[in-house]
């Protein structure tokens, strides 16, 4: 869609293109001018008669939104659908998955600007928040903005929508009519995707709370509903399979973002964030088919099992270990995070040590440098974290995970300083007494079977 060229002499000028929002009015407007008894015909007409297109807001917006017309819940579903096009294009469930695929759209200057000073995004899902104002079809549209505005080339951010608190209830929400499960069911799809379409755009460490807290409401939202389910004997395992996913990506990319920014050299600072994370994942231990009342580490090795195999049938085991040594750095006492990297390194390890099915799949030594940092960044870490836990805490499944990690083939250059950092977390894991004997041996042992280590390092 283009605008009239500035230069009306020049009947050859190449018009500007109008602004993504101004052009779907016009072509919603159609339909309009062709039915006079129409709802919104006078305010249609008002618009196209006061230039209002060559503008980059939506025309009449809050006259539209706020009008006293015949039929208000239809002329605002009709706006909420031209906003959804001009954020999203498609049908209003494509637009939900959409937002989520990072690169899908293209930002648009005209419309971050257009949102931003009609305040947008904010006025619909204050609508769709009404169950007086709104009902499930407008509730989606709003929806789809939303995610639609989340995605890589995001015109808002959920801290700066300040819609947190609005997810939550909205997860709660209670939808009247025959079909009211089934609403239910497909509002909590569509909250997670915002949550997915809301973390594929983080840009920055400060988003990262307000996108954790969401997706913990997300979270509890679907204990509830798998819970239900299984009361009923219905399956909801492709929903499980797509939460499991969504939640490890979001907390994926919050710990890579965090990395990225050097927050996590801050231990004092990242403690809200690795609280947050925590609590995810131990959320997760709870789509294993049954409640678990105590976080235990027997709950906390199915879990890391149950994750390790739904995210392995999308990624690379070696992927997933890369984001799991970030995850660990980023909540460095998770039990399991602990149990994911163990099993995570004996499973690549085995694969790049010769087997068959090692051939054209990525290997330790291909992730390079980069990771080696982020593996030193997690045992340090962890060795902070723990010297602060009480000494009564069971810290065998961190054991593991550190032992696992010093035996990854490191670089000579590094192989000492994971040594090093490997000895000072099983020290203030085990807490040896002077002299203690076991301690030597299980240093001795550890120190053996790393893969960078010499005879004469391990002695000493």
């Amino acid at each position: 869609s283009f605008a009239a060229p500035d230069d009306e002499e020049d009947e050859n000028a190449v018009p500007k293109p109008l602004s993504r929002l101004v052009a779907s009015f016009l072509s919603a407007s159609v339909a309009i001018l062709f039915q006079q008894t129409h709802s919104l015909y006078r305010e249609v007409t008002m618009a196209l008669g006061g230039n209002a297109y060559g503008s980059m807001d939506v025309p009449r917006f809050h006259q539209v939104l706020l009008g006293q017309h015949s039929d208000c819940l239809e002329a605002r579903h009709w706006l909420l659908r031209v906003l959804r096009r001009a954020v999203c294009g498609g049908d209003t469930q494509h637009s939900i998955i959409a937002g989520a695929d990072r690169g899908k759209y293209e930002s648009n200057r005209l419309l971050q600007l257009g949102l931003g000073r009609q305040n947008a995004v904010q006025w619909a899902l204050s609508f769709a928040g009404s169950a007086e104002m709104a009902n499930f079809p407008t509730w989606s549209e709003a929806l789809a903005i939303l995610s639609g505005s989340l995605g890589e080339h995001r015109v808002a951010t959920l801290r700066a929508l300040a819609v947190t608190s609005w997810m939550a209830t909205q997860v709660a929400r209670s939808w009247t009519g025959a079909n009211s499960r089934g609403y239910h069911l497909q509002a909590l799809r569509s909250l997670t995707r915002v949550v997915a379409a809301a973390s594929r755009g983080l840009g920055s460490a400060s988003d990262a709370l307000s996108i954790l807290e969401a997706l913990q409401s997300t979270l509890d939202g679907w204990v509830s509903e798998i819970a239900k389910a299984e009361e009923a004997e219905i399956s909801l395992g492709d929903d499980r399979d797509m939460v499991v996913r969504v939640a490890w990506g979001t907390c994926a990319a919050v710990a890579a973002v965090q990395a990225k920014a050097g927050q996590m050299r801050k231990v004092a600072s990242d403690a809200a964030v690795a609280a947050q994370l925590e609590l995810a994942l131990q959320t997760l231990s709870k789509f294993r088919g049954s409640a678990v009342l105590r976080f235990s580490s027997s709950a906390a090795r199915a879990t890391s099992d149950v994750i390790a195999a739904i995210i392995s049938e999308k990624q690379e085991a070696v992927a997933v270990l890369e984001q799991s040594v970030l995850l660990l750095a980023a909540c460095p006492t998770s039990r399991v995070l602990h149990c994911m990297v163990a099993n995570l390194v004996s499973c690549v390890t085995a694969v790049t040590d010769g087997s068959s099915s090692s051939k054209g799949v990525r290997t330790l030594t291909a992730l390079g440098q980069h990771f080696e940092e982020g593996a030193l960044l997690a045992l340090f870490r962890m060795a902070a974290a723990f010297r602060e836990l009480p000494k009564d805490i069971d810290h065998r499944a961190g054991a593991s995970a550190v032992q696992a990690l010093v035996s990854l083939p490191w670089r000579a250059e590094a192989s000492w300083r994971a040594q090093a950092l490997a000895a000072q977390v099983l020290h203030e894991t085990i807490s040896p007494q002077p002299g203690d004997s076991d301690f030597k041996k299980l240093m001795k042992a550890l120190l053996r079977g790393s893969k960078g280590a010499s005879a004469s390092t391990a002695e000493q």
